[in-house]
């Protein structure tokens, strides 16, 4: 499976309720799965290959979030009802159940995210959380890299203040760390 950002969209500040800039969040999700919390964005690896991302209160973003699906290997969605409740601030337990995996066979998945504002910086909030020995991710954006296993782990790697290139575009790569690679879910927030 490849993840990349569709053409970039004009963006339009949407300022959420803490006072802080643009935000949305990502449910990377299973199109049987339960539905997504409200106010995130779910994106079913089964589903659409193209999503605008919409922020908590259901306003445009101006984002965009496109992905192609793997051509070889095994990869696709779950959604893993046995996971224990984690009871996490940023993500939901639902949130955290659904995900994304790939296997290692097709490499470095390429992701970006568009449309950003060129002259803002964002953060980056990932999870990932799986009951393999061999779960794990590895996300790399804009030079910066994360590794951990997500064995009975929730991993939250966080990109900080990351700046997308003129075009608005912040662009990297995930994969898995030793066989399978597994990602729940997404927060990006564009600092005001």
């Amino acid at each position: 499976m490849i993840f990349s950002i569709g053409a970039a969209v004009a963006v339009k500040p949407v300022i959420n309720s803490a006072g802080g800039g643009t935000i949305a969040k990502l449910d990377l999700s299973k199109t049987s799965s339960a539905a997504s919390p409200t106010g995130w964005n779910k994106i079913s690896y089964d589903g659409s290959t193209t999503v605008a991302l919409n922020n908590p209160s259901g306003l445009s973003t101006g984002w965009a979030f496109n992905f192609n699906q793997a051509t070889s290997g095994d990869a696709g969605s779950n959604y893993e009802s046995g996971y224990p409740a984690l009871g996490d601030s940023d993500f939901p337990d639902i949130v955290i159940r659904a995900l994304w995996y790939f296997d290692v066979v097709p490499g470095n998945i390429n992701i970006s995210f568009s449309g950003l504002d060129p002259t803002k910086t964002y953060n980056i909030l990932c999870a990932a959380y799986g009951q393999s020995s061999q779960d794990g991710l590895t996300i790399t954006l804009n030079g910066v890299t994360y590794s951990s296993s997500a064995y009975n782990n929730l991993y939250k790697p966080l990109f900080s203040n990351i700046s997308p290139n003129g075009s608005g575009v912040i662009s990297g790569t995930i994969s898995g760390t030793s066989y399978y690679g597994v990602l729940s879910a997404f927060i990006i927030t564009q600092n005001p």
